[in-house]
């Protein structure tokens, strides 16, 4: 009989081996591009049952690292303020009266031919009163070798703000 074991326990000597790999792909990259590769490239849709909705990133975090996915491109994104947290985050917010704050996304290219695609966000969760907003429009075309710095904006009105269940 099979048995499932997850968590982070199980996570941390998958996560290091597929690090190895993509290390031994890219042996001149940092530990921080790597990361944000990996994170980048993640399955974001994990389910924790068949029937169930995918768990939020509040969860599972960037998702389940798929090491055929980053070594099959060479994008990956991470936020402007701190490269090397591996993503972009809001951090936490106190939300007393409606605001706005923007973040830069850095988008690298590291292949050798440019690269075009239209952004979108796709909220896991959808949170009343919070609102994702790309200000520099849905289009991007990031040249070969090259990096495109993005903005993105969390706007959120306290008064319409619900706690969702993730």
């Amino acid at each position: 009989a099979g048995s499932s074991k997850s968590g982070t326990s199980m996570a941390s000597p998958t996560a290091t081996g597929i690090m190895a790999l993509l290390r031994q792909d890219r042996p001149d990259w940092t530990p921080a591009e790597l990361k944000a590769w990996a994170m980048s490239t993640a399955a974001p849709e994990v389910i924790q049952s068949p029937g169930m909705p995918p768990l939020s990133t509040t969860r599972q975090g960037a998702g389940r690292i798929d090491a055929g996915r980053a070594l099959s491109t060479p994008l990956f994104a991470y936020g402007v303020d701190n490269p090397l947290r591996g993503s972009l985050s809001f951090d936490m917010l106190d939300v007393t009266v409606p605001s706005e704050e923007t973040h830069g996304l850095r988008v690298e290219n590291r292949g050798e031919t440019s690269r075009s695609f239209t952004l979108a966000y796709e909220a896991a969760v959808d949170i009343p009163g919070a609102e994702i907003l790309l200000p520099d429009g849905d289009s991007v075309i990031i040249p070969a070798g090259g990096t495109v710095d993005l903005s993105v904006t969390l706007a959120a009105d306290p008064t319409l703000l619900r706690h969702v269940r993730p």
